[in-house]
């Protein structure tokens, strides 16, 4: 009976032993998934920055385009403008004949106009360029 005893208890000392044993082994797993999570985590962000980047670089170049639109717009508008309002010249073709004063305000007026587009050209082109 006492070696029945004893062996039971060899038996699980024996057991224990495997029990520690598979604990420091699932120990070890652990740490190690833990690692590899660590660094699927950092991989994950870094993508998400680097695709968060090229959506604002995206955003960016398409506000551009938006406003080189815009810009185009306003020049072909201001053009179709001084085109549709003002007489090309009012200079006399020939010495001889007199200027005509009667477009000269309008003229006058169409000229402030296109300065004034043409300054917010300018201003708008800075803009893009910087």
């Amino acid at each position: 009976m006492q070696k029945d005893l004893y062996n039971l208890k060899s038996e699980l000392e024996a057991t224990q032993e495997e029990y520690k044993q598979a604990i420091k082994e699932l120990r070890l797993t652990q740490d190690i998934l833990a690692e590899q999570l660590d660094k699927l985590q950092q991989q994950l962000l870094m993508e998400r920055d680097e695709r968060t980047e090229r959506l604002d670089q995206s955003s960016q170049q398409l506000h551009q385009i938006v406003n080189k639109q815009q810009l185009q717009a306003k020049v072909i508008d201001t053009l179709a403008a001084i085109s549709n309002e003002a007489p090309v010249s009012t200079l006399p073709d020939k010495p001889s004949q007199q200027l005509d004063l009667a477009h000269l305000p309008q003229q006058l007026d169409t000229i402030m106009e296109i300065m004034d587009h043409v300054q917010e050209i300018e201003q708008a082109l800075a803009k893009l360029n910087s």
